[in-house]
């Protein structure tokens, strides 16, 4: 109790006001990322025609670039000092050009099958690399808002919250809002929609740059070999981040196939348009649940009671009727409860791991430890969204008709035992990591014995 104590009388409480402003960063990376996420497969598929394949080699490619971008960032990252601090610039200066690729990635040029798939690889890519350059140093800067545990929780509640708004925003407006625009022209109305939200993106990171102060002291740079080091000696970042991907898999999947399922299978798609939306919110009641519920049971045991009620949740949906409207919602409902919390605790765990590098190393490299974190929650997107992919064509889905048994089936398995699987293996790497809150705490009283000693 000392330790946190300290630490937050050293730097002062984190206000309500500076948690939200921090949140309006994540808010306006989620209209980009809930997008990209829960439309742009459906968007790449059945409105711009890619096939459901090569959709997911785009995706697998993309990630894999990303393996060499993400590093590269966070490096880059750790070595930025100016004005306005080591990582607000990014905010400031990544805001425009991370909206406008936002807009062409769900823009339809005419070019032939060719040629649109060419377009769809540029613009996905560089929409990826754009938003590591503003997602990765907005994910770093959390570790020097707040080294007190309980405000570094409600820090990562508010940021959780504050982004599952905006992908509700996008769940629930989004096809509004494209008929709205676009009319019979669906391929119009997503591109101005997307125009909208590119406008609400920028405002708000520039919300999130001017609200925010990086208070905790820093190194003035950071050596890759450094970073580097820090980074494979920090045995609970690494588990967290390979728990996390596994996590953010299941949930790109989840939110990815519901669009499918209820055009085919329910055979009610209004209702696809209702359902995210439910689920987001149970997503905020659960998230909110986090801070109370972590204060008794501790970081870890919070992640594995909301891993296991997820794979119940999943279990239970799959062997749900069709026809079961109310049971379909009740279930999905549940998983929505928890499906979500992973991410408030896991970059709680990040932040904390950025401290436990510094202690275990005497190097503190926040840009490279949330870079490779940003990379796993990629992987997982890219991962996820190739495997649905991939289990729609083997199962034999045909865009826009009747689909086999098989397919249906395909369609099922993907929405719910497929994260299922995915949650259990990141439950199995939950259970070895070993930062519990007792060792956080005697490890910032120690860092901060080192700081008065050279000082």
């Amino acid at each position: 109790m000392g330790a946190k104590t300290s630490a937050a009388s050293v730097y002062g409480k984190l206000s309500s006001f500076r948690m939200m402003g921090y949140g309006l960063g994540d808010a306006a990376n989620n209209f980009v990322w809930g997008m990209t996420s829960v439309y742009l497969m459906f968007f790449y598929t059945d409105v711009y025609g890619i096939s459901p394949a090569a959709v997911a080699s785009l995706f697998l490619v993309a990630r894999f670039l990303d393996a060499i971008f993400d590093p590269i960032i966070g490096m880059i990252v750790d070595k930025t000092n100016s004005r306005w601090g080591r990582f607000r610039p990014y905010l400031l200066f990544g805001s425009i050009p991370l909206s406008v690729m936002f807009v062409l990635c769900f823009s339809t040029p005419d070019m032939g099958n060719t040629g649109k798939l060419v377009y769809a690889y540029v613009t996905y890519i560089l929409l990826g690399f754009l938003y590591s350059l503003v997602n990765i140093p907005y994910s770093a800067m959390s570790p020097v808002i707040t080294q007190d545990q309980r405000d570094r929780t409600k820090l990562m509640t508010y940021r959780m919250i504050f982004a599952n708004v905006a992908t509700l925003i996008v769940s629930y407006a989004t096809s509004p809002l494209a008929s709205w625009f676009g009319g019979d022209n669906t391929a119009k109305g997503y591109q101005y929609t997307v125009g909208l939200y590119a406008i609400v993106a920028i405002v708000l990171l520039l919300g999130c740059f001017k609200s925010t102060q990086e208070r905790i002291p820093i190194q003035k740079e950071v050596s890759t070999k450094g970073g580097l080091k820090t980074l494979a000696k920090n045995r609970p970042l690494l588990l967290s981040s390979f728990a996390m991907m596994l996590s953010g898999g299941a949930n790109t999947i989840f939110f990815a196939i519901p669009a499918y399922y209820f055009k085919y299978n329910v055979g009610r798609e209004d209702l696809a348009a209702y359902y995210i939306p439910v689920v987001l919110l149970m997503g905020m009641i659960g998230m909110a649940c986090v801070p109370f519920v972590e204060k008794r049971i501790g970081k870890k045991n919070t992640l594995q009671l909301a891993f296991l009620i997820t794979i119940v949740g999943s279990v239970c949906l799959y062997f749900t009727s069709y026809s079961s409207i109310t049971l379909i919602f009740i279930f999905s409902a549940l998983i929505g409860l928890t499906l979500t919390v992973p991410w408030v605790v896991g970059w709680t765990m990040a932040a904390d791991s950025v401290d436990y590098g510094e202690w275990k190393t005497g190097v503190r490299a926040e840009g490279i430890s949330y870079a490779s974190f940003s990379f796993a929650q990629k992987v997982a997107t890219a991962l996820a969204g190739s495997l649905s992919g991939i289990l729609l064509t083997l199962t034999g889905y045909v865009a826009n008709q009747a689909q086999t048994i098989t397919a249906l089936h395909g369609i099922a398995f993907s929405l719910t035992l497929a994260p299922a699987i995915l949650t259990l293996g990141a439950m199995v790497l939950i259970f070895f990591y070993n930062l519990t809150d007792r060792k956080y705490a005697e490890i910032i009283q120690e860092l901060e014995q080192r700081k008065a000693q050279q000082a």
